[in-house]
């Protein structure tokens, strides 16, 4: 289990903010960080894309998609063991804090991703629950994600359906759905299960930040502009119900599976 991040002690939310997400499952902080932190790790997500080779599908820190040809970057996960900056932000206390309250708990890091959204057809996420994948885990994990360039309707905001996860989980598709995205399949929510007319559209400037609980249905739709739709997603687990962090052994498996790649890659005599 992760050591425990510190909140510093300060009030973060209202108990009006606090009320919301209980009763709906989310809240939206908007151009909650300070535009240098932003800014520092908008500059992070540039240079990161030239450190987590190769880019070819297997790679499992990555997921890709296809675009014009060639293999892009869909996801990063993890990244806080190959980005100072984006491992400081995930126990920053602007996020830790008010997720503490939102928990009434001391709260560890369970899962940290970055998301790509290119431009011109970055493809969109499927109505999914994030509980679908982490069953074995407490249901109160609660995910902050902070937008690191405008989102909006056109570039893929994030969707959410308020209230409903308080229903447990829906129904996912009999079989896993092919996202056309590289390696990626991908559990969802079955078709007609959920009437999406409440969906919430989550927009927001650089440094607006979404907290979510796992259980809450969400989407995005494809970028079809001319700007990026990136976003920094930290998920945290209460300290009480022995919250571990999901890729304690990654270095392991990963400079295994790059062994297994350089050794295939290498010419025969």
């Amino acid at each position: 289990m992760s050591r425990p991040y510190e909140s510093f002690g300060k009030r973060w939310l209202s108990p009006e903010l606090i009320h919301q997400y209980d009763d709906e499952g989310f809240i939206i902080l908007s151009e909650w960080l300070d535009p240098n932190k932003v800014e520092e790790l908008r500059v992070e997500a540039d240079e990161i894309t030239g450190s987590v080779g190769p880019m070819i599908e297997g790679n499992p820190r990555l997921q890709l998609e296809m675009f014009e040809g060639a293999m892009r970057l869909r996801k990063v996960e993890p990244v806080i063991d190959i980005s100072e900056p984006f491992r400081r932000a995930a126990s920053d206390a602007c996020l830790v804090g008010p997720v503490t309250e939102l928990l009434g708990d001391k709260v560890v890091l369970f899962e940290d991703k970055l998301n790509f959204k290119y431009p011109q057809g970055g493809t969109g996420f499927s109505l999914h629950q994030d509980y679908a994948y982490w069953t074995r885990f407490s249901p109160r994990l609660c995910t902050a994600l902070i937008y690191l360039d405008q989102a909006t309707h056109e570039n893929g905001c994030i969707e959410l359906v308020p209230r409903r996860h308080k229903q447990g989980l829906f129904p996912c598709a009999s079989q896993p759905v092919d996202q056309a995205a590289g390696q990626l399949s991908d559990l969802v929510i079955e078709d007609g299960a959920l009437d999406l007319s409440s969906a919430v559209k989550a927009t927001g400037n650089p440094g607006t930040v979404l907290l979510f609980n796992c259980l809450v249905p969400h989407c995005s739709k494809p970028n079809h502009t001319q700007k990026s739709r990136r976003a920094i997603l930290y998920t945290y687990g209460p300290l009480s119900e022995n919250t571990p962090y999901s890729y304690t052994d990654f270095e392991e498996r990963y400079q295994g599976w790059l062994r297994g790649h350089q050794a295939a890659s290498q010419p025969t005599a």
